[in-house]
């Protein structure tokens, strides 16, 4: 029975004694209402009043919903009773999370004073925890302040998530979206997070992600916006994403990378810390298959484009080899914050094959020292399976300004036009290792200092360059 299909009786929270004080502790009320919903045949769950709402971790049972209406918020209150997140949902149907108003996690919180140095807590609860539950809505909120993710659906099928509003900044690993599903619809969404906005996992061998669509979102994050990984034990298949932009979040309060040197080594610009535009990893035994991005402008990000298949294989048992096979990704406007170039690479004896980049339009970032560039075109650049997957996977800047193609097959780069900023870029634009079958076709292209457009080593085969033009200013 789907939602809209419900014919029950709404109940009011204030009927069951909660008081939005922004003191009282109104669990017991909130969950009174909901066991009261559920067992009556379902319907919503109504905040009835304005203001604040205290509670710590409610469940949400068969065929509720929840209405947070405008001037309304529910917030986390920081006892033993807020634990898996502020709102779980375990192997239920049916349900729903509606309204225009906030829903706070209280993320500022946890903290502690550990020998000497505030850190977060471990474990920290997330905003909103769905596990193993069908048919889902959730609509309209606004959701601010998570102590850890703020929306992490497992093993959920058939979720309808559209409007919402979602801010994440008061601690670390703040993850705005983590997906694991089946039958996903994200749409009109403004994502702003410390951590990746919108990222798609699977924790399970033996589970496919598939069938998910994104759509007219913005997307702001200190880490990657739209991003598969790093979690990738099971396999991902289908997913489309259009119509979405991509920039520098609101606020990035933790400055790590700058501490580690991250800025020096790589030319991150000031405060550019959104990592990666579109990472496309998986590294731990699963397989992706079928994607298709298109229609993404993104500016202030460190790397346009990342695809890596790799080899850390956490989790999973026996060791399983990860593959990556037809990926098109089209129609992108993308200025870069950095001198690490966009890559599609993979390791030995793992699948990385049917990768197509269209109809796109780069700005790249070049003002890299002579002595960075010697290293970058000389050494020999390390496998790194194990590594954490994502633009850095290498540790240092690449042989190429636009795109580095290593252990792959069958990638075409068509219309495809690279511009520079910041001073003048000396290496090629494309730089391809071990590629079978790579096309560079039709792309227009301002002329660095390298002597070749395109350096294909000589174990590459079936390497096709046509049509290529320099732009003449």
């Amino acid at each position: 029975m789907g939602i809209s299909a419900l014919n029950a009786d709404d109940v009011k929270v204030s009927e069951f004694g909660a008081i939005p004080d922004a003191k009282t502790d109104n669990t017991s009320a909130i969950q009174s209402a909901i066991d009261k919903c559920t067992t009556t045949g379902g319907g919503e769950v109504f905040f009835d009043k304005k203001g604040v709402y205290l509670s710590a971790t409610i469940n949400l049972k068969d065929n509720v919903i929840i209405n947070i209406p405008q001037g309304t918020t529910l917030k986390g209150l920081k006892t033993s009773a807020y634990k898996k997140a502020l709102i779980v949902a375990d192997g239920v149907k049916n349900i729903g999370v509606i309204g225009k108003g906030t829903i706070n996690g209280t993320g500022k919180d946890w903290f502690e004073n550990k020998d000497g140095k505030i850190k977060p807590i471990s474990p920290r609860p997330f905003l909103l925890r769905f596990n193993n539950s069908k048919n889902i809505k959730v609509e309209d909120v606004f959701m601010t302040a998570p102590a850890g993710w703020t929306f992490h659906l497992y093993a959920c099928e058939d979720v309808f998530i559209t409007r919402i509003k979602l801010h994440g900044h008061a601690n670390y690993n703040n993850d705005g979206l983590d997906i694991m599903g089946k039958n996903i619809i994200i749409s009109d969404c403004h994502i702003d997070s410390f951590d990746d906005a919108i990222v798609i996992k699977n924790l399970d061998p033996k589970y496919q992600v598939e069938n998910i669509t994104i759509t007219n979102c913005i997307l702001r994050s200190c880490a990657s916006a739209l991003k598969i990984g790093t979690e990738t034990r099971g396999s991902f298949k289908n997913i489309v994403v259009s119509n979405c932009v991509i920039g520098e979040p609101s606020e990035c309060n933790y400055f790590y990378e700058y501490r580690k040197g991250f800025a020096e080594r790589f030319g991150i610009s000031p405060k550019r810390l959104n990592a990666g535009g579109i990472v496309l990893t998986t590294v731990d035994g699963g397989q992706l298959e079928n994607v298709k991005i298109s229609g993404i402008t993104m500016s202030d990000v460190q790397v346009p484009i990342c695809i890596r298949v790799g080899h850390r294989n956490r989790g999973n048992s026996p060791d399983i080899n990860s593959g990556a096979r037809n990926i098109i990704i089209s129609d992108i406007i993308a200025k870069s914050e950095s001198w690490i170039a966009s890559s599609i690479s993979s390791i030995p004896n793992h699948q990385l094959e049917n990768v197509s980049i269209k109809n796109c339009m780069f700005l790249l970032k070049a003002g890299a020292s002579s002595e960075m560039l010697d290293t970058a075109m000389t050494e020999k650049i390390n496998e790194n399976p194990k590594n954490v997957p994502g633009p850095k996977v290498f540790g240092r800047i690449l042989p190429a300004s636009a795109f580095y193609i290593r252990h792959a097959n069958n990638v075409e780069i068509g219309n495809v036009t690279i511009q520079y900023w910041n001073g003048t870029e000396k290496r090629p634009p494309f730089f391809a290792d071990d590629v079978s079958n790579l096309k560079i076709k039709n792309c227009l292209y301002e002329k660095s200092k390298s002597e070749t457009f395109a350096k294909i080593l000589e174990n590459c085969k079936g390497t096709i360059i046509e049509g290529n033009t320099e732009i003449q200013k």
